[in-house]
């Protein structure tokens, strides 16, 4: 207890030492089943990268076969492909940077 107002510096300072509780993150009740689905969506758009590029690369070929354009539009869709697969990609990563 302060009694004095020379005791008041030292109760701020202990007051302003001490750390607020950090626990550490646990999944709740249930979660499995959570976690489960999460990994179909997240293998899902994974499969969905891979056939972006597929149709991406036979887009490339058609145009190349003289059915006009030079195949920037073909190349466009490649460099999106592989955006969103980085993004697919490092989305755990990313929320574990910020969680």
């Amino acid at each position: 207890m302060i009694t004095t107002i020379t005791d008041v510096p030292a109760y701020a300072a202990a007051y302003i030492n001490t750390q607020a509780p950090n626990p550490g993150p646990s999944a709740p009740p249930g979660a499995d089943d959570f976690t489960l689905v999460l990994s179909w969506v997240f293998w899902i758009a994974l499969f969905a990268g891979v056939l972006g590029f597929v149709i991406a690369g036979v887009m490339m070929m058609m145009q190349s076969r003289g059915r006009g354009g030079d195949g920037t539009e073909a190349v466009a869709r490649v460099g999106w492909v592989a955006v969103g697969c980085v993004i697919v990609s490092a989305a755990s990563g990313l929320v574990n940077q910020f969680a």
